[in-house]
């Protein structure tokens, strides 16, 4: 059976433009919590990806590329990806929650930021918020994750629903294309780039 998303998927790790781990969570109460499919694991990754959000609540993807070891590696079952994992940054998250407003008013902060610091290479519709992926070139080091730290703390201090805590090499970002839980009633929403 095709996953009616899997277009949406595809173009999403296109975008992103590097390997991936896939990985699926569900919550702390059912099992198994999650899994995590690794780049040398992986025979079609959209496939994949695709069976994993008909299993789990969520799937995850690494969004800086990892070291080009890792995307041969078989790590320890039930390992994330972890920041020292990572090569290079490539991408910066900012994240626009909408667990605390309405979706309107958490739009029309994204509106603002896109306004503000120009296009993303992708806007993203997590369900509950956004998610705006900026493309960037650093390295992977403390006085990057400072910098980026700095950064998502100054843009909080202009829009209160952006996430400060998104700042390591190693975040994971929602795999676009796959449902997501509601945090207001529970149920499955399609996640979207928009």
């Amino acid at each position: 059976m095709i996953y009616p998303h899997e277009p949406t998927i595809a173009k999403f790790l296109t975008l992103l433009g590097h390997p991936v781990v896939l990985i699926g969570r569900k919550p702390i109460s059912e099992a198994p919590r999650s899994t995590a499919v690794w780049p040398a694991e992986q025979a079609d990754t959209v496939d994949q990806a695709a069976l994993l959000a008909r299993q789990y609540h969520a799937v995850y993807v690494n969004l800086n590329p990892m070291q080009s070891q890792m995307n041969t590696a078989f790590p320890a079952p039930g390992r994330s990806v972890s920041d020292a994992m990572i090569g290079r940054r490539t991408r910066v998250l900012i994240d626009i929650d909408g667990h605390n407003v309405s979706k309107e008013q958490a739009r029309e902060q994204m509106e603002a930021i896109r306004a503000k610091i120009g296009e993303p290479l992708m806007a993203t519709d997590s369900g509950n918020g956004f998610g705006l992926i900026y493309t960037c070139d650093l390295p992977n080091d403390d006085d990057s994750k400072r910098r980026v730290k700095t950064y998502l703390q100054q843009l909080k201090a202009d829009f209160a629903c952006v996430d400060t805590c998104v700042y390591g090499a190693g975040r994971l970002t929602r795999l676009i294309g796959t449902l997501n839980r509601s945090v207001i009633d529970g149920s499955r929403i399609p996640t979207s780039l928009i």
